[in-house]
């Protein structure tokens, strides 16, 4: 037995095939370099700002960061803990083996887990745009999108007489609140739309509208701003949502466009939703869109990694 190997450590020959066996694996490439950590001691009567010497944040060199990635390799030296890793990005996936409808069929274009991604929203003052897109209902109301109230609101709000829908036009301002949402693939049509208020009782949006683009290579700015040159087609005509309850829509418009891209999710007056779901076939993938500078790395942690 070797001598200088103590419990269960592992020696310096079963650590060598370790290491040889992961490089001969994969091409590693060096996301952080060997960097000295700060001991994690935690005061039990302090603030979470106090505490929080124990959490390292590290930037992802740019020319990685839109680099596919599947699996990550963390070295301890020479040894010891780590109580957490984290790590922020994009998630990217293989088109012609997890998303082209020749292989797959039809799959929801806006799960967080296939690709799809939130570009922005007009206001997201309870709840994040991103959140449409995640799996599972929701635990609760911060869970979804949840915009704040209309300012314009009127005192008595008037109800639209060939509708049956709210008059958003008697609102001071604007009377809708609307997000933008990146499909995971480029798509030819969508199908079905499902959209849930789960947790909504009285505070979900009242209706709904949904426009399809064609822009796979347009800029945030473009996307979110009216009139910026993005074309926008109605996909599904706005609609009556009820509280906590799955709403399907079938009976979609035709946009007539080469391929969707991006969702343009419109809702009246305000309100909250807590996911979003749109079924169809994929024909090509998205573009691989621009590494973010520094400052708007730091702005946005989407391209970090943290060790706690």
């Amino acid at each position: 037995p070797d001598l200088d190997v103590r419990g269960s450590a592992a020696s310096p020959q079963q650590i060598a095939a370790a290491e040889a066996a992961c490089a001969a694996a994969a091409d590693w490439v060096e996301l952080v370099p060997a960097t000295p950590l700060r001991p994690g001691y935690v005061e039990p009567n302090a603030s979470l700002a106090d505490n929080a010497g124990s959490i390292h944040r590290f930037l992802v060199p740019p020319s990685v960061s839109s680099t596919r990635l599947t699996h990550l390799r963390l070295d301890q030296l020479p040894d010891g803990g780590i109580a957490r890793l984290k790590v922020w990005g994009v998630v990217h996936r293989d088109f012609g083996r997890e998303l082209d409808a020749e292989v797959v069929g039809s799959i929801n274009l806006l799960a967080e887990e296939m690709g799809a991604r939130a570009v922005g929203a007009s206001d997201s003052h309870y709840g994040d745009p991103r959140n449409l897109l995640k799996a599972g209902r929701g635990l609760r109301m911060d869970s979804g999108w949840e915009t704040a109230r209309q300012p314009g609101r009127p005192h008595v709000i008037s109800v639209d007489k060939n509708t049956g829908l709210v008059d958003h036009t008697q609102f001071r301002g604007k009377g809708s609140e609307s997000c933008v949402l990146r499909l995971a693939a480029q798509a030819k049509d969508i199908d079905e739309i499902l959209v849930d208020t789960c947790h909504f009782h009285g505070n979900f949006a009242e209706s709904i509208q949904i426009e399809a683009a064609a822009a796979p290579t347009a800029s945030p700015t473009a996307l979110l701003s009216p009139g910026a040159g993005v074309e926008w087609r109605t996909l599904l005509s706005r609609s009556r949502l009820g509280a906590d309850a799955e709403h399907s829509f079938r009976q979609l418009r035709t946009p007539d466009l080469d391929a969707i891209s991006h969702l343009r999710v419109t809702i009246f007056p305000d309100g909250g939703i807590m996911r979003i779901k749109a079924f169809g076939r994929a024909v090509a993938p998205q573009p691989h869109e621009q590494p973010l500078t520094q400052a708007e790395i730091m702005a946005d942690p989407t391209d970090q990694a943290e060790i706690m």
